[in-house]
């Protein structure tokens, strides 16, 4: 019997920091313009993950923390920090499971 968790972390924005979450991101033309846009893509892609049998963990991403979190590992704000970032705490979260 397979016992591997399969998680996956979703960074998840707030509609009143999103602009500044666009502001921050050195590739924020890769995401949409608007909250609103955000997040019909964020919980279709919640949605597919969730059908494939993927436990989902909205990690919620402060602009600031983010940035913070950036700087001590010396990665741009981008697609691949936000990825590794929210992995990070799917990690800890699931961390006495292993």
């Amino acid at each position: 019997m397979n016992s591997t968790v399969r998680a996956a972390g979703l960074c998840w924005y707030n509609r009143k920091s999103y602009a500044r979450i666009r502001a921050v991101m050195s590739d924020a033309d890769v995401l949409p313009d608007t909250y609103s846009q955000w997040l019909k893509q964020a919980e279709a892609g919640e949605k597919r993950l969730a059908a494939q049998g993927w436990i989902i963990h909205r990690i919620d991403l402060d602009p600031d923390t983010f940035l913070a979190w950036c700087t001590i590992r010396n990665v741009d704000a981008n697609a691949d920090a936000r990825i590794r970032f929210a992995n990070e705490a799917v990690a800890f979260l699931h961390r006495d499971q292993r």
